[in-house]
């Protein structure tokens, strides 16, 4: 075969690994792009329990000398333990992103607002 007679039918070899002949030039030059969305879904108190993110083993954590904590998970979570009232009550808002509890010593409280929890902590 004459160079010219190869140089005017090129084989191209594809990612599929297959010859074909290309019919246009532009058809094999231009580009795939494959794109992965990931998302992170916030932990809140409707899913924290149910999430391999927000249940997470703890990585790092420091606890203050009036008792409150904070530090993070495996996963990256971030969470604070901080007193509600002050150091009379044993009342704390315990917060992983937007999920929160009340935790005491008389119980976990769920609860929309600090005043309801500490209104529930002292009825107890």
């Amino acid at each position: 075969m004459p160079a010219q007679d190869a140089y005017q039918r090129p084989l191209v070899i594809l990612f599929t690994g297959r010859q074909e002949r290309p019919k246009t030039i532009t058809q094999h030059m231009i580009p795939t792009l494959t794109v992965v969305i990931s998302a992170v879904i916030a932990c809140t108190n409707l899913n924290y329990q149910h999430s391999p993110r927000c249940t997470a083993p703890v990585e790092h954590f420091v606890v203050r000398h009036n008792g409150e904590a904070f530090g993070y998970l495996t996963s990256g979570v971030q969470f604070t333990q901080v007193n509600v009232v002050n150091d009379l009550t044993r009342l704390q808002k315990f917060q992983l992103e937007d999920a929160y509890w009340y935790v005491s010593d008389k119980g976990d409280i769920q609860a929309e607002s600090s005043i309801e929890a500490l209104s529930i902590y002292l009825s107890r």
